[in-house]
């Protein structure tokens, strides 16, 4: 015999006209701090061995300190957060996280670790950057946030999602706060490009990491700047940027699997060095994310040298003082190659200048077909420059590192 409850719940459903479909059983409460926890991991990179092999040699044999080539084999280490993307998954990040690294380490937690991630995009000026996620395993255990489809307001509520670290240890943390200014302008940034500026505490460890709509797994953007001068100042790359950046990773893998795409991307970042290098007067600087941090480690020391290092009566180098303690500076928060890289320029500028001005169609005639069909054997590709009526020439040649073509030597007769 059935139970009296049983019998009350058929009563009822014929009285109803009988079952109207299936019973939709609620899911289950998301935990929503446990799950800003899970989607938040650890971003480390250390510089590519042949970057640093080149500026620690620099650095050895030039009038600089020695011990700045330490600085070059430091560890970045900051936060990122995981999203979908044309049915791929990525690890989001900052671009000053993973520098001129053409692989990441992720960090779940102490126990499980992904060695070589491929960064696959990074945007300097924005200062975001993409890390595919590898098939395999650790696939199952990202937990995905979204990006949110409405801004953020001034005056909302915000947390900041990161792994600052205590010393050498993990450490997560989440806090709380609001937003102060939901369009702000970075003093010395372009004013076309506004911000997210907010008051939930953020560490240097924290870069990268997701701040979030209060109390849900929507992403606001991208944790990236705080002003040590100002006391709860700090400042998020926005979402739609964030978004802009995932289409650009998106639209650089499909090319770095593309010999022709490659082709096109290769000749018009070609085009921008060569109108860059044919202008008269100063050096450029637009052009140094061009530049591939293996050309800019000795170039960029042995001008260095050129423009601060004096000689003194027993010709012994003395180096100005302003300009090292800058540099000594810059090298104690791991960024002496980001330093360095822009006195690259002015070598091949000065170079160049003497040639006479490049014949505007190198780009295009000069590529080596061969090197861009077996690239990922080759590793380069090289691409031949005319200059003065082709009296002279030089030969560039080119990787494609993040997404992005860049110089990694610059080659004479």
């Amino acid at each position: 015999m059935r139970p009296k409850h049983f019998l009350a719940v058929a009563l009822i459903a014929a009285c109803n006209g009988g079952p109207k479909g299936p019973v939709v059983v609620a899911p289950p409460p998301v935990d929503v701090p446990q799950e800003q926890r899970l989607s938040t991991i650890r971003v480390e990179t250390t510089p590519d061995t042949d970057v640093k092999k080149a500026y620690a040699e620099a650095i050895t044999e030039s009038a600089l300190p020695d011990d700045l080539a330490d600085s070059v084999d430091s560890t970045s280490q900051g936060s990122g957060f995981f999203l979908k993307a044309n049915g791929k998954l990525y690890v989001v990040t900052n671009h000053h996280v993973v520098g001129g690294s053409q692989k990441a380490k992720i960090r779940f937690d102490e126990h499980t670790v992904i060695e070589d991630a491929d960064v696959v995009y990074a945007d300097d000026h924005f200062d975001v950057a993409v890390i595919a996620v590898p098939e395999g395993p650790a696939q199952t255990l990202a937990h995905v946030v979204s990006l949110t489809q409405t801004p953020a307001g001034a005056g909302e509520q915000v947390e900041a999602s990161g792994w600052p670290g205590v010393g050498d240890a993990l450490s997560y943390r989440l806090t709380a706060g609001t937003i102060s200014d939901a369009n702000f302008l970075v003093p010395g940034e372009s004013k076309k490009d506004t911000y997210v500026q907010h008051t939930a505490v953020i560490d240097p460890g924290n870069s990268g990491g997701p701040l979030f709509r209060k109390k849900t797994l929507e992403v606001l953007g991208i944790n990236t700047l705080s002003f040590t001068d100002n006391h709860d100042l700090y400042v998020a790359v926005p979402s739609a940027i964030v978004q802009t950046v995932l289409d650009r990773a998106g639209a650089a893998d499909k090319m770095s699997h593309d010999s022709a795409l490659r082709r096109v991307a290769l000749v018009s970042t070609c085009r921008d060095l060569i109108q860059e290098i044919s202008n008269t007067g100063d050096p450029p600087k637009e052009t140094i994310d061009i530049l591939s941090d293996a050309i800019a480690a000795p170039l960029g020391v042995v001008n260095w040298e050129a423009r601060h290092v004096k000689r003194s009566h027993e010709d012994k180098p003395r180096v100005d003082a302003e300009a090292l303690k800058d540099l000594e500076d810059e090298a104690k928060g791991g960024d002496v190659i980001e330093y360095l890289r822009p006195y690259a320029m002015n070598e091949l500028y000065e170079d160049v200048r003497k040639l006479g001005a490049p014949k505007p169609d190198g780009c295009e005639q000069g590529i080596v077909q061969k090197d861009l069909d077996d690239l990922t054997e080759r590793g380069f590709v090289r691409c031949r420059v005319d200059f003065a009526g082709g009296k002279s020439f030089r030969t560039l040649k080119w990787r494609l590192e993040q997404g992005h073509w860049r110089l990694m030597s610059f080659d004479a007769p």
